[in-house]
């Protein structure tokens, strides 16, 4: 076999080779649509839809708690109505094509938007109908022609965006809307730590600075089960728990240690006492921080009430009176004698090079399960 035949040879046994590799590549993507559909489920595994079953899916309505669906909707209604109209509440019917909303406006009229996410057209239908409650929708997969006025498009909302929202409206309604801040709250948490309106103005009144110099500095997001639970925390570490059903359909808690999570107990268990010292310690902080004063009292054991604060008003007056507006922790040195732990805690009124400092002695006992008392120097 000359050179030149052998070149001929190499060259046509690699082409072979590649039209061997691309035939076995090609059968298995086949084998891979064949067994997988678009709902993301293997065949064999349970939810699997078949081709011929899609016709079959039974889709429920939902709230809306996306926020790019929600204020891409609201935008396409703003262009329909006028530019002063607000969504009050939305939720939605998903299709394989159609994506069908129902929106209630500010101006107490609800809507029918159709959308097509092939096309990116939508349909508009008013409804003579303020209880979106009494408002039905079937699925409808009829076609929406794109004729170049229904063109719809995405506002992407970040979840960064999705936060700082959320936390722009809480501050805004607490100062400017109290009422309807109040009517927000947690209806557990309005019990517990809010029983009447008063209660939370008092409140909004004595945080006011606070609430006006605040920013978001963290938060996280989680799915629970029927609603979108975001936890955010700011500068001043307070932290504010919105669980969102809808959009705009959200209630509140301001902060985390009244009502305490599903796992608390059990995380709280598996803590060192030392530990458990410190996360009680940042509990108490974070009362006096936020003007709690009647569950702060509730913590102080009965011989130093009966010492030095008969009442809790006695007790709220000494702590305005002998304790920052604001305390940010610094530093601790704990030390256990006994069944006692004394807690050396540094605080300062600012996280600046210019703030003030003071030192507190804390004694603590730890009780029962989450339960502990205390007491400090006074």
């Amino acid at each position: 076999m000359n050179e030149s035949t052998k070149k001929k040879f190499i060259i046509i046994s690699m082409i072979v080779l590649i039209i061997i590799i691309l035939c076995i590549v090609s059968i298995l993507i086949l084998k891979k649509s064949k067994t997988e559909n678009s709902y993301g489920k293997t065949e064999g595994e349970e939810g699997y839809i078949t081709d011929a079953d899609k016709g079959n899916v039974q889709y429920q309505v939902e709230n809306v708690k996306d926020l790019t669906d929600f204020y891409s909707v609201e935008d396409v209604l703003k262009e329909y109505k006028d530019q002063s109209f607000e969504a009050e509440d939305m939720r939605f019917l998903q299709g394989d094509r159609i994506m069908t909303y129902i929106v209630l406006g500010n101006n107490n009229i609800c809507y029918i938007v159709r959308v097509d996410v092939y096309n990116l057209a939508y349909e508009i239908k008013e409804i003579k109908e303020s209880d979106i409650d009494k408002i039905s929708i079937k699925e409808d997969e009829t076609e929406i022609l794109n004729n170049g006025n229904n063109n719809f498009k995405y506002k992407q909302i970040s979840i960064e965006e999705t936060v700082k929202m959320y936390y722009e409206e809480i501050n805004r309604l607490e100062l400017e809307e109290t009422e309807k801040m109040y009517n927000k709250l947690n209806e557990q948490y309005k019990k517990i730590r809010f029983p009447t309106y008063n209660d939370y103005k008092v409140y909004v009144e004595e945080m006011k600075e606070v609430i006006q110099n605040s920013v978001i500095s963290k938060y996280s997001v989680e799915e629970k089960d029927g609603y979108r639970e975001y936890t955010l925390v700011d500068n001043f570490n307070n932290t504010y728990i919105v669980r969102a059903k809808g959009v705009k359909n959200y209630s509140v808690l301001l902060d985390n240690y009244t009502i305490k999570v599903d796992n608390y107990s059990e995380n709280y268990s598996k803590l060192s006492n030392e530990e458990k010292v410190r996360s009680n310690l940042y509990i108490f902080i974070q009362m006096i921080n936020t003007k709690d004063y009647t569950n702060a009292y509730n913590l102080l054991a009965d011989s130093f009430k009966n010492n030095y604060f008969k009442d809790q008003k006695s007790f709220e007056e000494y702590m305005k009176n002998n304790w920052f507006s604001y305390n940010l922790q610094t530093n601790i040195d704990i030390k256990s004698e006994g069944i006692n732990y004394i807690c050396n805690v540094t605080l300062r009124d600012g996280a600046g090079s210019a703030s003030n400092e003071t030192n507190k002695t804390i004694i603590m006992q730890l009780k029962d399960n989450t339960d502990f008392i205390m007491s400090f120097t006074v």
